[in-house]
């Protein structure tokens, strides 16, 4: 009976030993998925604004 109980205890501390890891690859996943975006939008910024500048050049360009 005693090992039934150590083998319980066991599996129990097992669980929530993975259980914590779980939330610790979801919590790390936020992050990441965060950090992804934030760069993502500065990129589409940057992108943005020389579109607008090489359109602008070459409109002063053709307009002369």
């Amino acid at each position: 009976m005693n090992d039934l109980q150590e083998l319980v205890t066991s599996l129990g501390d097992e669980l929530l030993y993975h259980k914590r890891e779980v939330q610790m690859l979801r919590t790390e996943k936020d992050s990441l998925e965060t950090v992804l975006n934030t760069k993502t939008n500065d990129v589409r910024k940057t992108l943005t604004s020389e579109l607008k500048k090489v359109e602008s050049e070459m409109k002063r360009h053709y307009s002369y």
